[in-house]
């Protein structure tokens, strides 16, 4: 052990195994880093879906939910823009309450013809739009979420 030789092979080992580890490191690093542009359009699709599934749940464990109280409202009335700003008034505290201040846009588009109740946002210039959609009775109402 005492020659030069020895010292230079464990020395060499050494180094391989230093190199080796950096590039398993590394390559980690690189496969496990998130892709933010990904993630986002998950976040913005499972919050459509979620806020739908709550507007379209049961409200203080009765039968009537969110969707059926607004479609009663549109029902109702003979002039729809009055109907429009009733539901817009209704559902804008129930969206901010479910965390949506911005970025959205809530239609009815069967008996409507695609009337927009409520939004924020620039819908015109928005990217990776997520949607969803719930049915209650002859209306069939979009959550766009951007």
């Amino acid at each position: 052990m005492k020659n030069e030789r020895g010292y230079v092979a464990v020395f060499e080992a050494l180094m391989v195994i230093f190199l080796v580890l950096t590039c398993v490191l590394f390559l980690n690093s690189v496969v496990v880093t998130p892709n933010p542009s990904l993630s986002q359009k998950a976040d913005n699709f499972n919050k459509a879906q979620d806020i739908m599934e709550a507007l379209s749940g049961k409200v203080n464990f009765t039968d009537e939910t969110f969707l059926s109280e607004i479609s009663n409202i549109l029902s109702d009335r003979w002039d729809k823009n009055k109907a429009i700003q009733e539901v817009s008034k209704l559902a804008k505290p129930k969206f901010e309450e479910l965390g949506l201040k911005d970025n959205y846009k809530f239609v009815e588009v069967n008996e409507f013809n695609g009337a927009t109740l409520l939004s924020s946002g620039n819908y015109d210039s928005a990217e990776n739009i997520s949607i969803a959609s719930r049915n209650y009775g002859d209306y069939c109402y979009r959550l766009y979420v951007w």
